[in-house]
């Protein structure tokens, strides 16, 4: 409503799966080493992946994984190893950074983790409803109608990124010893 943007309602168009794969190994999301611009262009014009984590699915089979990579242009055995290297380590990255590079509307590094905090795991926050969304500091009826809606768009997401061998960590407890009123006890009557 009060925003100015133009989009593409096309939800298979080949810019848009660019961008989000972009986004998914950028470095405010999973930082994965080696998805560049360059890259990304040839995996979406090879039509393999329809979603970003998707590419996941290369670390199934490595090998196979490892003769895709390999056959892209400017795609040498060794970056194709680095590449599947930097991937096996983002399936273990925090859930903050998972939450974000899904790269659902309105929910950014901050809320992300926000949102990660109050669920620690995917299947937490699939299984919320907009009423412990909104439960969230900073999250408010948008945020959580454009979380509900993602996760309406995809309800295997959890259970097929577990089948992908990703276990997001999950955040760490914060350490309350350092606020100002920890320790203390307050009565009111």
């Amino acid at each position: 409503d009060a925003e100015v943007a133009i989009r593409c309602l096309n939800p298979e168009c080949p810019a848009k799966l660019a961008a989000r794969l972009l986004h998914f190994g950028g470095r405010s999301a999973l930082d994965i080493e080696g998805l560049g611009e360059a890259l990304v262009e040839q995996v979406v014009a090879s039509n393999r992946f329809q979603q970003p984590w998707e590419l996941f699915s290369l670390l199934q089979e490595p090998l196979l994984g490892l003769a895709y990579l390999s056959g892209l242009d400017r795609m040498a055995e060794k970056s194709a190893q680095n590449l599947l290297q930097a991937l096996d380590a983002a399936r273990r990255k925090p859930l903050a950074r998972w939450i974000h590079a899904m790269g659902i509307p309105m929910v950014g590094a901050r809320t992300a983790e926000l949102l990660a905090e109050a669920h620690p795991t995917l299947e937490a926050l699939w299984a919320a409803d907009k009423q412990r969304l909104q439960a969230v500091e900073e999250v408010g009826p948008k945020v959580a109608a454009a979380l509900r809606a993602f996760v309406a768009l995809h309800p295997e997401l959890p259970a097929r990124l577990a089948d992908l061998g990703v276990r997001p960590a999950p955040p760490a407890p914060r350490d309350l010893a350092g606020l100002p009123l920890s320790g203390e006890v307050a009565v009111v009557t």
